[in-house]
Parts: structure tokens; C-alpha cells; sequence
């Protein structure tokens, strides 16, 4: 491994990891370093398992996982035995090497996924509801719909983009409508509809201490003029 001999240089030292303790974090059922153009098999031999250093590393495994509410150790144990390849395949076509999905994962074409998570759910529990997704793309349409469930008028909030140069030329490749189409990963649209009792994430670190830090959930309570009241929702907070 390159980061070994890197290690090795800059501590004179030929041991593993150049002498020195390296704590490694993760789970290989959902971790795989990103190789461009090549199969799955051949990714997982950059995998450190397949290193020749994977036998001077010492494995501590956790034992109960802390998210696993009541009813829900089923499910635990069919993800398990997902990440672990364990669950029997169909050896029929047209769905040979394929798995069975339980039917509770499942959304069928007639429903609407936003439906099915937030239909019974109560407003105020909104916050407990997560629908994660692949894309920016469907990210933004589930955000749509789910607003559009929520009673109340929607306030709409425009971000001021502009290019950071002094050269005009750069100033006239990149107007200010390119610039509001753009819809960044971890940033939100040009375009922010929001209402009163929809959650939002914060972007950036106001203040630690209060809890006022990037990727905090908050629940909008007011929209004003100039500024969001807004509730913490993982914690004690009030902004």
C-alpha cells in the first residue's frame, strides 16, 4: 500500500504503518475503495482485507447495534444477512442470482413512497421520517411532495449567486441565470420553497455550543422577511 511506504519514509522506519498505531473504521458490507472501470470482483481485491498487511491488523467488531428499535429486529438481522451475502438467491430465470425484498420494502407502481412514510405519520413526528435517495434529483422531488403535504402557504427564498473574479470575460461565461440553475451536492436550490412545520438541515457551523452546527435538523416554526425561526430537532437548542 502506498500510504504504508509513505509512512515508513517519513518516520525512517520499516515496520507496518512506519511503527505506528493506525486505527482503521468502517464496515466492509457497505465500504469499498473507488477504482474507475473496473469490475466488482477486481475492486474487491484493493479492499485492505486483501492486503498483506491485513494480518498484522487487530479486529475489534461491535456486538449490539444502538439503532435497532423494537420490531425492527427482523429487518436487522435480513440486512445483516444482505451485507453478508447469506440470503438465498433464485436459481430460476428470469430472476436467477437475484434476492427476495420483503414485501414491507417494497412500493409498488399505483403508490407513492412519500405516501407510505409520511402518510400516517403526525406532523410533529415528520422529523422521525427519513427517505433516503441516490440522487440530488429525486432528493428534490420527494422534498417537493412532501411539502405539498403540509398545510400552509409556501414561502419561497432566492440564494444571490455571483462569481468570485475580477475578469470580465469569466463574468460574462458564467451569468447569474447558469449560476441559479446549478443545484450543488450538499447545497440547497436556487429556488428554496419552504413552510411552516417543514424540516430543514443547517449548512454551516454558527455555533457549536449551541448545538448550531453543519447537518443539524431543524423544524421551520416562523418565516420571516429577513430570517427563519427555527427548532432544533436533535437536541435541547432553541435559534
Amino acid at each position: 500500500m502506498l500510504f504504508t511506504s509513505i509512512i515508513q519514509d517519513i518516520c525512517n522506519n520499516n515496520f507496518t504503518f512506519g511503527g505506528k498505531v493506525i486505527l482503521f473504521g468502517g464496515d466492509f458490507r457497505q465500504i469499498l475503495p473507488v477504482v474507475k472501470r473496473l469490475q466488482t470482483a477486481e475492486i474487491v481485491e484493493f479492499c485492505i482485507k486483501c492486503s498483506l498487511h491485513w494480518q498484522w491488523v487487530q479486529k475489534f467488531a461491535l456486538t449490539e447495534n444502538m439503532r435497532v428499535q423494537n420490531g425492527e429486529g427482523e429487518f436487522s438481522q435480513w440486512l445483516l444477512k444482505l451485507g453478508n451475502g447469506t440470503i438465498p438467491v433464485k436459481e430460476e430465470d428470469p430472476f436467477k442470482e437475484c434476492i427476495e425484498i420483503p414485501n414491507q420494502c417494497i412500493i409498488r407502481e399505483n403508490e407513492s413512497i412519500v405516501e407510505k412514510i409520511f402518510g400516517d405519520a403526525d406532523q410533529n413526528d415528520y422529523s422521525k421520517c427519513v427517505i433516503l435517495t441516490p440522487t440530488n434529483v429525486d432528493s428534490l422531488q420527494i422534498n417537493k411532495e412532501v411539502l405539498e403535504c403540509l398545510p400552509g402557504e409556501i414561502k419561497i427564498c432566492l440564494s444571490a449567486d455571483q462569481i468570485d473574479t475580477d475578469e470580465l470575460n469569466e463574468r460574462n461565461n458564467f451569468p447569474v441565470e447558469f449560476l441559479n440553475s446549478l443545484t450543488l451536492s450538499g447545497m440547497s436550490p436556487h429556488c428554496l420553497k419552504l413552510k411552516i412545520g417543514c424540516v430543514t438541515m443547517l449548512l454551516r457551523n454558527l455555533d457549536l455550543k449551541a448545538g448550531l452546527c453543519n447537518g443539524t435538523r431543524m423544524k421551520v416554526c416562523a418565516l420571516q422577511n429577513n430570517y427563519i425561526d427555527a427548532e432544533v430537532l436533535t437536541g435541547f437548542f432553541w435559534w
